[in-house]
């Protein structure tokens, strides 16, 4: 049985800094527990676009916390690049990564974002526990 999780940021001042990724669309300051009868996160899925004219950055996030057995693990998300001028948010595509990430149940996991240059985005991930 897959058990999937979300979180989301919009208009987040990112930087080279990871930053916890606690909303849910309309909900915001959620904890994420890992959930009983699953062992393993199967897969990530992330998306960023830039809400700036001009921005170029790549992002990354980052799983962290006790829920990970083997400790962090950080992937590279989308990249972004905007021509100097025209429209002001340029949509990139989703990076999906199968993985075998050991989880705890009942353990914290925190889903965190960050980029190569300073921006401000809007970003998504999608977890899927099995």
């Amino acid at each position: 049985m897959a058990i999937v999780v979300t979180r989301t940021e919009a208009g987040l001042s990112a930087t080279t800094s990871f930053q916890s990724m606690n909303n849910q669309f309309a909900s915001s300051g959620l904890s994420l527990v890992v959930p009983s009868g699953v062992s393993q996160i199967s897969s990530i899925s992330m998306g960023v676009s830039s809400v700036a004219t001009g921005a170029d950055f790549c992002s990354g996030f980052k799983l962290t916390g006790t829920a990970l057995q083997e400790g962090d693990a950080t992937f590279m998300g989308p990249a972004v690049a905007q021509a100097a001028s025209g429209g002001t948010g340029v949509a990139n595509c989703v990076v999906q990564e199968k993985t075998a990430l050991g989880v705890t149940s009942g353990n914290t996991l925190d889903i965190q974002v960050a980029v190569t240059t300073a921006a401000t985005i809007d970003s998504s991930c999608t977890i899927t526990f099995e």
